[in-house]
């Protein structure tokens, strides 16, 4: 399915590069799918998502559900 804005798990309600950067990649990169977990949260800093931060917990969480759903990823953005 295509994914459309506002991406499920976003904090705000407007639009997002990674709608548009997704269907782009397929087409211009051969891969079959592009897999969009979002974990983003506006208005944080890099500090936030450092270990210590606090949302550094959402990165581990997000790989341990992919790995449990038995998704493999190829590349991170």
């Amino acid at each position: 399915l295509p994914a459309v804005d506002p991406l499920p798990g976003a904090s705000g309600g407007g639009g997002s590069v990674w709608t548009r950067f997704a269907p782009k990649l397929i087409a211009r990169q051969g891969v079959d799918e592009v897999i969009l977990v979002n974990l983003s949260h506006g208005g944080t800093a890099m500090a936030d998502w450092a270990p210590g931060g606090k949302h550094h917990t959402r990165v581990p969480a997000a790989l341990d559900a992919a790995k449990a759903a038995e998704i493999e990823f190829t590349h991170v953005v």
